[in-house]
């Protein structure tokens, strides 16, 4: 079994937990991709994203009554952009709306927080 020693798994793969925090990550990233593309002149660079979440497993494990959901994610993410802070607004707003992944964890009532910081585009 996969998964958390916590929840007797052998770590030896990802969880079905990890996968679906990685998927908010990659998808993040896709639809920023995506919204750029739809931007004149937009370009973007390195991205650097740092992800917090906290699940409790108290219902998953040990069947107490409550949601299994998680209790919260956070995700605090840098892109290196050529944009001007109110095109970055425009970007980061767009990305937040169509990201299917980012959608599921603020509609599934996760206290859900996303942080944005715009850095400078570095040419190599």
């Amino acid at each position: 079994m996969e998964g958390h020693p916590a929840f007797g798994g052998t770590e030896s793969y990802l969880s079905p937990l990890d996968m679906v925090l990685a998927s908010l990550v990659a998808c993040t990233q896709v639809t920023g991709r995506i919204v750029a593309t739809g931007m004149k002149g937009a370009e973007l660079g390195e991205w650097e994203v740092d992800l917090t979440s906290h699940l409790s497993n108290a219902v998953l494990v040990f069947g107490e009554e409550g949601s299994p959901n998680f209790n919260d994610v956070e995700l605090n993410v840098a892109v290196e952009t050529n944009m001007s802070e109110q095109e970055f607004a425009h970007f980061t707003s767009e990305l937040e709306r169509r990201c299917p992944m980012a959608a599921l964890f603020r509609e599934s009532g996760v206290e859900f927080k996303l942080s944005w910081s715009n850095r400078p585009l570095m040419r190599t």
